[in-house]
C-alpha cells in the first residue's frame, strides 16, 4: 500500500500560529500554572495576612487613637496600607507575611508582577476583605484568585513553584504611593482643620445653627428656653469626638455653654454681656454657628 504526499496548491499560505492564550487583562498566561489546584495554600495565605495585619496595625493604630474617627485620618491610613503592599509586590512579589510563609505573587504567566497590576491588587484590596471579594475567592474553586488577581491577572503561588525574585526600586515606583498619600494627606489636614463638611468642625456648627433656627423659630426665646436648648447642645457635643487640635477648643465650648445655663439659672435671665463675649470667643476659636446660640 502506497502513501501518497499531498502538496499545497500554488498561492496557498498556511493558517499563522494562534496568538498565546491570554486573559482579558491582555497578559499571557501559562495553562498549567494558572489552572492548579491551590487549596492546600489557603492556611498559609491566612497566616500571611495576619501577620501583615499585625505589621500595618503598628501604623494604623497610632492614627486612630491620635485622630479617632476621622475620616481624613483613615483614607490616610490607607494610603500608607496601599503603599506597603504596593512596594513589596513589586520589589520582590511578596509582603513581609507572603515571605514568611513562602508565597509569592505573579502574573499568570509565572512572570514578575508589574507595576500596573501589584497597582490594581493594592486598590482592590479593600474590596477583597468585603464578603463579596470572599465569594469570588471561594467561586475561583481550586485555583484560589480574589478580585484583584483578576483585575490585574495575577496568582499567589507556593514560591517552590515560580521561585525567588527581587529588583531594586527606582523613582518611577514611587508615583502611585504619591498619589494615595497626597491625597490622603490633604483630606487629613482639612477634615482635622475642620474644612470639610464631614469634619467634628462642621458637625459641631450643625448641631449649633440647629439650636439657634429652633430659638428663632418661636419668637424671643426665653431665659427657661435658651437653658433647655443648651443643655440639649451641650449633651449633642459631648457626645462628638474631636480630633486632637480641636479638644481644648470643645472643652472651651461646652464650658461657655455651661457658664451661661448656670447664669440664667441663677438670674433668671440671659445675661447681654456674658453672651457677647462668649460668642466672641466662639468666633475666634473658629464655631461660626455656635458663636450665635450663645
Amino acid at each position: 500500500m502506497s502513501s501518497s504526499i499531498s502538496i499545497p496548491p500554488p498561492g496557498f499560505a498556511s493558517r499563522p500560529e494562534p496568538p498565546p492564550d491570554e486573559l482579558m487583562t491582555g497578559a499571557p498566561v501559562d495553562r498549567g500554572l494558572l489552572g492548579e489546584s491551590r487549596r492546600k495554600l489557603d492556611s498559609r495565605r491566612l497566616g500571611a495576612f495576619v501577620l501583615d495585619i499585625l505589621i500595618l496595625l503598628v501604623v494604623v493604630v497610632p492614627l486612630r487613637l491620635h485622630y479617632g474617627p476621622d475620616l481624613g485620618a483613615a483614607v490616610f491610613g490607607s494610603a500608607l496600607v496601599l503603599t506597603y503592599h504596593f512596594l513589596f509586590e513589586i520589589a520582590r512579589g511578596q509582603t513581609i507575611g507572603k515571605r514568611a510563609v513562602g508565597l509569592r505573587v505573579v502574573m499568570a504567566d509565572g512572570s514578575p508582577v508589574t507595576v500596573r497590576a501589584a497597582s490594581a491588587r493594592a486598590v482592590l484590596r479593600s474590596l477583597d476583605c468585603t464578603g463579596a471579594g470572599l465569594l469570588v475567592y471561594m467561586l475561583s474553586r481550586g485555583r484560589r484568585r480574589r478580585i484583584g488577581d483578576y483585575a490585574a491577572g495575577t496568582i499567589v503561588c507556593d514560591v517552590a513553584r515560580v521561585g525567588t525574585f527581587s529588583r531594586p526600586l527606582v523613582a518611577m515606583d514611587a508615583a502611585y504611593p504619591g498619589i494615595w498619600i497626597a491625597i490622603g494627606l490633604t483630606l487629613m489636614v482639612l477634615t482635622t482643620g475642620g474644612h470639610t463638611p464631614w469634619s467634628y468642625r462642621a458637625g459641631a456648627d450643625r448641631a449649633c445653627a440647629s439650636a439657634t433656627a429652633f430659638l428663632a423659630s418661636n419668637g424671643p426665646p426665653s431665659p427657661i428656653d435658651v437653658e433647655a436648648v443648651h443643655s440639649q447642645l451641650e449633651i449633642a457635643l459631648a457626645r462628638m469626638r474631636p480630633p486632637p487640635n480641636w479638644r481644648d477648643r470643645h472643652q472651651q465650648l461646652l464650658s461657655r455653654l455651661h457658664m451661661e445655663n448656670a447664669v440664667m439659672l441663677s438670674s433668671g435671665e440671659v445675661a447681654p454681656a456674658v453672651s457677647a463675649d462668649a460668642r466672641a470667643a466662639m468666633r475666634q476659636l473658629g464655631y461660626r454657628d455656635c458663636a450665635s446660640v450663645l
